[in-house]
């Protein structure tokens, strides 16, 4: 052991500068490798971390008569039945299909405002998901029929008591979304238990739990306990009964382990990152710790024609070539072991940084030394398995001629080095045309054009105590706003889905998106047909504007002026079912009213005249920004008791596409370092070229070569391969980039200029790096090689 420390002392002190880029490389490869394992893991093991976890199943709704769409909530009446009828179901509970947040605030503290996440349940909830109590009584949440009760997650109850016992305390909340209209209500709660939170990896989540039954209705969210192989035939038995059937409106079930929540539906994957993502993210890991450890093989026989004299002159003194060779072989355990270590330091110091949207794991080494562990051993094989070729190659001459100078490389030692510096050239080449493909859709949804305007637009939630156009008379009374409207959802989050025999008896899905009579003026939206929306005082009278796509899907002809009774209003989901009378003012252009991995779908504009709305939008001149929104501000304040809040409406539908811009950032900076650790064994590659033909170098100038012609020689074999391995890494990106730009409705093309100026730019750094040391070899004076023999 004391041979191993003295000969890796030495070797630091005798290539210094080979050291620190052996140690760089492999510190930053190692964090690379952590960050991806520990995101990877969490988003794998995502809704797994409950007692039940392989026994809970959720189940959906299918719609065969809107070609198998699958919703997310499923009729509470219908499992009751199915509860009843099959024995398969040993528990079952609901949650609300959306977990919100909701404003509280104490009762002696009504200006302090904590926004926390409100999920909605059932008694049997506890059951399925075990909450843990720590104090207070779960079942009394349940109990009262006069006074509102939850039980709080440990984390918020601590955020908001302190030490204070928070059983019996009361909370306000506000702005209760009683039957979907904007009607604010506030009720006090009272705290009856506190549970441990759940981990972050599950979408249940911590906050504040309470009782389902206050909001009513009969369509949640529908979580089973089955054991996993009766999911398929309890699914065709459900499908099968004409009564359960019968009563879920003629839906189908469709049951899978809630875990798999996020394959069944992508859009709540993108929170969490799907799985080709995760298993990019995981290749990425890979491939850097790879290449990292490509490189210390190639400086370690840069390094083996130096070093192998003083081997086998220890050989000959009576050293064992086994006793060399594991020695040899310590070396890259104890760089990478120092180097893990580096790697950890630099992940604790800047883990607030290196955390974003995509990376959204805990990084806290004390909070993974269960994966770190793991890790560790993974780095010591790979580190076994880099020390064996430098091992045997720089001990595989017989001392005599090592002694003599004429320590060689085989031509199959020169092949395998080839393949090592090849494959590091085509991972770092793939991940920079990977990076710019990824970069330049992240710009081209962010940029695309959404049939609509969005820039020098804000928007607020609609809470004003006044009508819609008293409020905005008073904001245009300042010349820096110039317009006002209003609408139930924002544009690119647009889901309000109805469906029956809408226009012209046709059984339609579409998507129905109220607005004020002067949404489409506001936004810009251009007719194609017809007229826009007119003011209207009658309240059971309704406008409808469908969009092209409504027109071409369904085959709607003449459809413009007619007017036809409806059973539904489009203001209120939840409100009473009865005839109102709608009218077919015209047709739009398609506008892209969802993010922009959905296509554009039938969706039409409904005009009510009630005002019951979700959001006020303003549109401002943007000549000076911060003095309007304080005037809006104080406007507000006149208006209505609700906390201010404003934001920009093409700063969120940029937020839309997070996981887009996180992605793109991540693989970007990954990529560089990628690229960064392959040229520094190119570097390797070089030195070690420069010293085994010092002889034909040294030779070729006497013979008149030029510099040019040397530093030729030098990287001609690099330069071969790095062409051998773009050629390789090209269609390689290009099946990759296809299939996640499958992912998008609209997308970028896959431009060729993007692998040339990929392939370019590792090139450009490749040559950068390496001219300096060819050019060095070029110009050492050919008189002291030759004086070598």
């Amino acid at each position: 052991m004391k041979q191993i420390f003295r000969n890796f002392t030495y070797l630091i002190k005798k290539f210094k500068t080979s050291s620190i880029l052996n140690f760089a490389g492999l510190a930053v490869a190692i964090m690379v490798f952590i960050i991806a394992i520990i995101q990877v893991r969490y988003t794998s093991n995502y809704n797994k971390s409950f007692d039940k976890s392989g026994y809970i199943h959720y189940v959906s709704s299918i719609y065969p008569d809107y070609d198998n769409q699958r919703g997310f909530a499923y009729s509470k009446d219908a499992i009751v039945l199915a509860a009843e009828r099959f024995p398969e179901i040993k528990n079952y509970c609901f949650t609300q299909y959306y977990i919100p947040d909701k404003d509280f605030y104490k009762a002696d503290n009504k200006d302090e405002i904590f926004t926390i996440r409100s999920i909605y349940i059932n008694e049997s909830f506890a059951e399925i998901f075990t909450p843990e109590i720590i104090s207070g009584s779960y079942t009394e949440i349940f109990e009262s029929t006069t006074q509102l009760s939850g039980m709080l997650s440990e984390s918020i109850a601590k955020k908001l008591f302190g030490k204070e016992d928070p059983i019996g305390q009361q909370l306000h909340m506000k702005a209760l979304d009683q039957a979907y209209t904007r009607d604010t209500v506030e009720q006090a709660v009272t705290i009856k238990a506190v549970c441990k939170d759940y981990p972050e990896n599950t979408f249940i989540g911590s906050g504040i739990f309470l009782p389902l039954e206050e909001l009513g209705g009969d369509w949640y969210s529908v979580y089973i306990e089955i054991d996993p192989e009766d999911a398929g035939a309890l699914q065709t038995k459900m499908n099968n009964d004409t009564l359960i059937k019968e009563v879920s409106y003629g839906t189908e079930v469709e049951i899978y382990p809630y875990y798999e929540l996020a394959e069944y539906f992508p859009a709540f994957g993108d929170q969490i990152g799907n799985k080709n993502t995760n298993l990019a993210l995981l290749a990425i890991g890979i491939l850097t710790l790879i290449i990292a450890f490509i490189n210390y093989i190639n400086f370690s026989v840069s390094m083996a024609p130096v070093r192998a004299r003083t081997f086998n002159i220890q050989k000959i003194m009576g050293a064992k070539t086994s006793v060399i060779k594991t020695v040899i072989i310590s070396e890259p355990v104890i760089f990478s072991s120092i180097s893990f270590i580096l790697s950890l330091l630099i992940i604790s110091v800047f883990k607030t940084y290196i955390k974003n949207a995509f990376i959204i794991a805990d990084l806290s080494p004390v909070n993974n030394v269960e994966i770190l562990s793991m890790v560790f051993l993974i780095i010591v094989f790979f580190s076994l398995l880099a020390g064996i070729y430098p091992a045997c190659y720089a001990t595989i001459s017989q001392p005599a001629v090592v002694v003599n100078g004429k320590h060689s490389l085989s031509r199959k030692s020169s092949v395998f080095r080839n393949i090592l510096i090849g494959i590091q050239f085509f991972a770092a080449v793939t991940f920079i045309i990977i990076a710019l493909f990824i970069r330049l859709q992240y710009d081209y949804v962010t940029n695309y054009s959404l049939g609509m305007e969005k820039e020098n637009i804000v928007y607020l939630p609609y809470s004003i105590n006044n009508d819609l156009k008293t409020f905005g008379d008073e904001l245009t009374k300042n010349p820096e706003i110039l317009d006002y409207t209003a609408s139930s959802f924002l544009p690119g989050m647009v889901f309000g889905q109805v469906s029956g025999s809408l226009i012209n008896n046709k059984f339609m899905e579409i998507t129905a998106w109220p607005v004020s009579e002067n949404f489409l003026d506001f936004f810009g939206v251009n007719m194609v047909e017809g007229e826009t929306f007119t003011k209207t005082n009658q309240s059971d009278k309704r406008q409808i504007i469908v969009n092209e796509n409504a027109v071409k899907q369904y085959e709607l002809e003449n459809i413009v002026g007619i007017e036809e009774l409806y059973e539904f209003d489009f203001s209120n989901y939840h409100g009473e079912q009865k005839q109102y009378l709608h009218r077919i003012n015209g047709i739009a252009e398609d506008v892209k009213f969802q993010y922009l991995k959905h296509p554009v779908s039938p969706m039409m504009f409904v005009y009510t005249p009630n005002d019951n709305y979700y959001w006020i939008f303003v549109k401002i001149s943007g000549n000076d920004i911060q003095s309007t929104i304080s005037y809006i501000e104080n406007t507000w304040k006149k208006f209505s008791n609700e906390k201010f809040e404003i934001n920009f409406l093409d700063e969120t539908l940029d937020s839309l596409y997070v996981m887009e811009n996180s992605l793109s950032k991540t693989i970007s900076l990954f990529s560089i370092i990628a690229v960064l650790i392959a040229i520094m064994g190119v570097y390797g590659l070089i030195i070690f070229n420069a010293k085994y033909k010092e002889k034909e170098i040294a030779i070729r100038k006497v013979n008149g070569a030029s510099v040019k012609e040397i530093i030729f020689l030098i990287n001609r074999n690099t330069l071969g391969l790095f062409v051998i391995s773009f050629l390789i890494s090209v269609p390689t990106a290009y099946f990759i980039m296809k299939r996640w730009l499958e992912n998008f409705a609209y997308k970028i093309d896959i431009y060729w200029w993007v692998f040339l100026a990929g392939g370019l730019l590792v090139f450009i750094i490749t040559l950068i790096t390496v001219s300096g040391q060819s050019y060095k070899s070029a110009t050492t004076n050919p008189t002291k090689s030759l004086q070598k023999e």
